[in-house]
């Protein structure tokens, strides 16, 4: 069984329901990392040829990096390595942002990517629900 997704506490699907009614900026916001995998570059660089006015962001505390992110308009993701689920993109989906990004995204093969904001995070919760009671149903199988 598949439950092709990625599992969020309810805690932290409500702080992505509680973002995705902030407001947005009109910029493209692209992630700091120091690992070139993750396409900083090349997302730099996608945004300079489509003249997108854009921003590298950051912050060690994950929650104040989801509220940073949450103001732009779009998130901007190149990785240049396949990324199975890639959480950030979907948490950026689940917070109302436009995702531009290329075809490593695993996720995007998905037939609930094409949901965002509320309808996401709630496809996320459904999915999290669907693994407890499959456990539930092993357990009881025993």
């Amino acid at each position: 069984m598949s439950f092709s997704g990625n599992l969020w506490s309810e805690e932290h699907l409500k702080l992505l329901e509680s973002l995705a009614s902030v407001e947005k900026n009109s910029k493209c916001a692209i992630i700091d990392s120091k690992y070139p995998q993750k396409g900083v570059n090349e997302s730099i660089q996608h945004c300079k040829e489509n003249n997108l006015e854009y921003e590298v962001i950051g912050d060690p505390d994950y929650s104040k990096f989801l509220e940073l992110l949450s103001l732009y308009s779009s998130l901007v993701f190149h990785p240049s390595t396949p990324e199975t689920c890639c959480r950030v993109i979907l948490e950026a989906k689940m917070m109302g942002l436009k995702t531009i990004t290329n075809k490593l995204i695993g996720a995007s093969y998905e037939e609930w990517y094409n949901l965002n904001g509320i309808e996401l995070i709630n496809e996320m919760r459904n999915k999290r629900k669907s693994l407890v009671d499959f456990i539930r149903g092993i357990k009881q199988d025993e």
